[in-house]
């Protein structure tokens, strides 16, 4: 943990804080994978609402603790660590109660065999979401070490601020693409060609339109947002505010990449849902955050998340085209 947090510039207090932060989240680590592994399965087994109450549990038991342990005992990192950790252990083990006692439903939990054929082939579907997942927190490493090295500190807080908003906004994508994935596995599976065009291209309409939304929200609101999380200080609200003015501009298309991934992996093409993933996620932005800043300075940070889904959406749309013939959708 020290290596990590000195690694991302952190230094004095801050890499204290820091170290004392992620060790404590260290704790509930095996719950967190719990909570995102039987959020597919409850999906799976025809279960979304225990999914959904699973995640507002959690999120719910998060705000609440955070608020006792922050605000009433005064605990300040300590306590919205320990309040992570109490979130986790929620919605890690609820899925499992609920698996473990009803056993009745398409899936339950049993015997495990493994079958190293099926388990090679399921590793190599879903690359695109490890790829996907490790690349988020290179990224993030990279962004908080160009934000310390252009702006400081506050640059580092603002971007804090900036992810937890996009998390919301962006959150439609995710939910959709993962929602979404079963339907175009069935109708591909069933030879369903008709089917599996009218949910491609209704799909591609979401996309459209919510991104078209979510872009006019995020920028009507990006305000009152900033000012919700820092409002505190002047300074860094101002700054909050123009990042996320400038970051937002990708949430028209950011949804593209994100269901272009998902849709391959559910036509069960690994290996193109992987390298749609990689180029978008550590290729294209990788590139974009150290090369930006160099010419535009800090909005150059700001933007480069817009450069690569410009650039990811073009792949995208070349491997849709490409394989087409292929899939009949």
């Amino acid at each position: 943990m020290p290596w990590i947090a000195s690694g991302m510039g952190a230094e004095g207090e801050m890499l204290r804080e820091s170290v004392f932060y992620g060790r404590i989240l260290l704790i509930s680590f095996p719950m967190h994978l719990l909570q995102r592994i039987y959020h597919s399965f409850a999906v799976t087994a025809g279960k979304p609402p225990l999914a959904f109450w699973t995640n507002v549990a959690s999120g719910v038991i998060n705000l609440a603790f955070d608020y006792l342990f922050i605000v009433c005992f005064g605990w300040a990192v300590a306590g919205a660590a320990w309040a992570t950790v109490l979130a986790e252990f929620t919605g890690g083990l609820l899925p499992v109660l609920y698996f473990i006692l009803y056993r009745d439903g398409i899936l339950h939990l049993g015997y495990p065999r493994l079958r190293l054929e099926d388990f090679l082939k399921v590793c190599s579907n879903g690359i695109s979401q490890f790829l996907t997942g490790v690349s988020m927190s290179f990224l993030a490493m990279v962004y908080n070490y160009q934000l310390l090295r252009f702006v400081g500190e506050k640059g580092v807080a603002a971007f804090g601020v900036i992810m937890y908003i996009s998390f919301v906004f962006e959150s439609a994508y995710l939910g959709y693409a993962q929602g979404i994935a079963p339907v175009i596995s069935y109708n591909y599976g069933a030879d369903n060609r008709k089917e599996l065009g009218n949910v491609f291209r209704k799909s591609l309409m979401f996309y459209a339109v919510t991104g078209a939304l979510v872009t006019i929200g995020s920028l009507v609101f990006a305000s009152p947002l900033a000012w919700l999380f820092t409002g505190y200080s002047q300074e860094l609200y101002a700054l909050t505010l123009h990042g996320l003015r400038l970051y937002a501009l990708s949430f028209t298309i950011s949804g593209f990449p994100i269901f272009a991934a998902s849709f391959f992996t559910a036509l069960n093409n690994g290996p193109v849902a992987a390298e749609i993933s990689v180029c978008q996620s550590i290729l294209f932005e990788l590139i974009a955050v150290v090369m930006l800043p160099l010419i535009l300075g800090v909005d150059g940070i700001w933007v480069s998340v817009d450069a690569a889904n410009v650039v990811a959406v073009i792949l995208s749309v070349y491997f849709w085209k490409r394989y087409q013939p292929r899939y009949g959708y």
